[in-house]
């Protein structure tokens, strides 16, 4: 059970920094990593990297049985040494997971319905959407769910820009105010969405858009400037308004203005 309690950790929502509490350290493995700093370095960098790996991974199952007989060996070892080196092996192994963003070219040209349809495309908007905590009138703050209905209304056509950004948005059917937009770098692996969104709990909903710009690949600071050239394009194209609140949302759900 104790295996299957650090997974739950390590996948739980703004729990990455490290796959256990020392201070509720009970099985002689954890104490051995509590007492060693090197190894509790070792155990924060191998949490962050099975983050990234399990938002990258086409298999998220495969990857937790892996990550499960990886634990079990890990907690063999006797020694300091051969756990940093158990950590060390898994670290290299999660860093190489990378997610397949290549399957999205297939659909330049064609609607962003038709890419929608793919049985692929719910997996990649849970993959690049991060839950916060702040309260936009979303609910329970699901983007990959308010994103989703964004992108199954009224479509616009997928574009590839440079061979390289790929580009597609659509509107919630019979309220197409409300928007969404995908903006990705098939080179680099990254991509960002944006969300203008309507808080219908308040009378002058219509008059206070919010704009949302969220990413699990990207800190607001490393935006890049083709994204914000593409972004800006866009929001031109629809028409939002210059007052209009706009809020950036990272891998851990924390909030800034935009």
């Amino acid at each position: 059970m104790r295996i299957f309690f650090v997974l739950l950790v390590l996948v739980a929502n703004g729990s990455w920094a490290a796959s256990f509490n020392c201070a509720k350290a009970s099985t002689r493995s954890e104490r051995l990593i509590c007492s060693d700093k090197k190894l509790l370095e070792l155990d924060e960098k191998m949490a962050g990297a099975y983050r990234k790996a399990y938002n990258a991974a086409s298999d998220e199952k495969q990857l937790k049985a892996e990550q499960i007989e990886w634990l079990k060996e890990r907690d063999a070892c006797e020694t300091s040494e051969c756990m940093g080196r158990k950590y060390e092996s898994r670290i290299d192994v999660l860093d190489k997971i990378k997610p397949d963003f290549s399957w999205l070219k297939e659909y330049a040209g064609q609607t962003t319905n038709a890419l929608a349809w793919d049985k692929r495309f719910s997996r990649f908007i849970k993959s690049i959407s991060p839950i916060t905590k702040q309260d936009f009138g979303l609910g329970e703050q699901n983007l990959a769910g308010v994103l989703s209905d964004t992108l199954g209304g009224p479509p616009d056509n997928v574009t590839l820009g440079d061979n390289r950004y790929l580009t597609f948005s659509a509107c919630v059917p019979r309220f197409c105010l409300e928007k969404g937009w995908v903006w990705v770098d098939l080179l680099e692996l990254t991509a960002v969405a944006a969300i203008i969104h309507y808080d219908s709990r308040k009378a002058d909903f219509l008059a206070k858009p919010v704009l949302l710009i969220f990413s699990k690949h990207v800190e607001v600071a490393a935006l890049p400037q083709r994204f914000k050239g593409d972004l800006n394009k866009w929001l031109t194209r629809v028409e939002i308004g210059n007052k209009t609140a706009k809020y950036f949302i990272n891998a851990t759900g924390k909030v800034t203005n935009f």
